[in-house]
């Protein structure tokens, strides 16, 4: 296991360092510190982008950008603080099974800001369900549960040893906001096979650029998705449209900060289930 071992390695060095010097300094790296390249997934830029012009106007607050950027720094703290080591032993019975090409797995980021603004602006009630698709080492997750009140986040994530990553990070978060934080769930799964993981879910987030898409670029997760999602439900696809014809109706668009091209925009697609 050459990529276990390097990664062991790695992480040794930076958890030795941790232990050292108590407390790291925020990574702005969207590389996992100890993992190869093919691990990066949805790192916070740790300091919002937005401000930029071609962005859906009020939709990101000073709010929505003072809280990202101090929650980001908390987060980025958090994620050196995780034990790698022990992340990939948890990983390695489910790595048996998982025959995934790595390379197949290289995501985006997407800023805070703009994830806390389409939440606040889509404002659901205290009773209703996150899901992130697709979630990665649970950021985005961790973020909507510190950020309002919801009867339970979700995250469904396909890699191993990504999953422990979000499983890790959650440790640390409920030792420290246990009383701070709505509940939270991490899945390993691939959920086009599981999608009764998202039958109470009121709002699916989906940002995985590697996802499956037709000929036209459209995503091929509607139909699956559709069999299981509550009607009313709201997807928000970003950068990637999906078929409303399998039972979605395009709600809006909203544009915010695309930290992987500075100057340019991401697009979040809201569609509601009919």
């Amino acid at each position: 296991r050459m990529i276990r071992s390097f990664c062991a390695r790695s992480s040794a060095i930076v958890n030795k360092t941790i232990a050292e010097n108590n407390r790291l300094k925020p990574r702005t790296s969207t590389r996992l510190v100890g993992f190869p390249s093919c691990h990066k997934r949805r790192v916070f830029p740790f300091r919002s982008s937005a401000g930029s012009e071609g962005f859906t106007e009020g939709l990101i607050s000073s709010d929505n950008i003072a809280k990202a950027e101090s929650v980001g720094d908390w987060l980025a703290d958090l994620y050196d603080h995780i034990d790698y080591v022990d992340a990939l032993n948890r990983a390695e019975a489910a790595t048996e099974d998982y025959d995934a090409a790595a390379d197949d797995f290289i995501y985006g980021e997407f800023d805070p800001s703009f994830f806390l603004g389409l939440l606040d602006h889509l404002n659901p009630g205290d009773d209703a369900v996150f899901a992130d698709i697709g979630s990665g080492r649970g950021q985005l997750v961790i973020l909507a549960a510190l950020a309002r009140k919801w009867r339970c986040c979700l995250g469904i994530e396909i890699v191993p040893i990504l999953h422990e990553l979000a499983c890790g990070a959650l440790e640390l978060v409920l030792k420290e906001k246990r009383d701070e934080i709505s509940p939270c769930e991490f899945s390993n799964a691939d959920f086009l096979q599981k999608t009764q993981l998202l039958k109470e879910a009121t709002i699916c987030f989906i940002y995985a650029t590697k996802m499956p898409v037709l000929p036209n670029g459209k995503l091929v997760l509607s139909q699956p998705l559709r069999s299981v999602l509550k009607e009313g439900a709201i997807l928000v696809a970003v950068n990637r449209e999906i078929d409303v014809n399998e039972g979605y109706e395009l709600v809006e668009e909203l544009y915010g900060p695309n930290p992987e091209i500075p100057g340019q925009s991401s697009v979040a697609y809201v569609y509601r289930v009919v």
